[in-house]
């Protein structure tokens, strides 16, 4: 896992990175195996980033509360839960990513119940997050390959889809709030 914190103006290029089915662990950041929490101008570029945690509500990168992210070109495989995702992050970009849930199960029983419990539930997503734009990014195999969700009184304003691409998704697109 690779966790930055409070942290700005970093680049993080060309690194291979997985997590692995790790019961008994609360639900942190550690969760991921990429978290950006706090931070600012953080670009992300060229991962190849592989198997979230299926005991938790993980993903294989989050943003978390940050601003002016830039991931790019990045690329993400066997995730039971979700990609690539803006937690209360804004001004941010996500483009020219590639995620693939590869058909990676939920553990039955005792791991993260998720949406769909064959694959992957949503690759990139803001959740919630304002001005964050997402182009030229595929998503293959996937439940939704692309959400933006409000989340209480947390927005999902003005984000912008762009020429983004979903390949043998159940959904496509879908907003939502919660």
């Amino acid at each position: 896992t690779i966790e930055i914190v409070f942290s700005s103006w970093l680049v993080l290029s060309g690194i291979y990175a997985k997590s692995a089915d790790l019961s008994g662990q609360t639900v942190t950041s550690n969760a991921y195996v990429v978290s950006i929490e706090n931070c600012s101008h953080i670009t992300v570029r060229r991962m190849l980033l592989a198997y979230d945690n299926r005991y938790q509500n993980s993903g294989l990168m989050l943003g978390y509360q940050s601003s002016t992210l830039l991931w790019e070109e990045n690329e993400g495989y066997y995730t039971h839960r979700s990609g690539f995702i803006f937690a209360g992050t804004n001004n941010s970009i996500m483009r020219r990513n590639y995620v693939n849930s590869r058909g990676y199960q939920d553990i039955i029983p005792g791991g993260y119940p998720s949406i769909n419990t064959t694959r992957g539930d949503q690759d990139l997503l803001v959740y919630p997050g304002n001005d964050n734009i997402l182009e030229n990014n595929i998503s293959e195999g996937s439940e939704t390959a692309f959400v933006a969700q409000s989340v209480g009184t947390s927005t999902a304003d003005r984000n912008q889809f762009l020429g983004n691409i979903a390949i043998s998704a159940i959904a496509g697109f879908a907003t939502a709030v919660s």
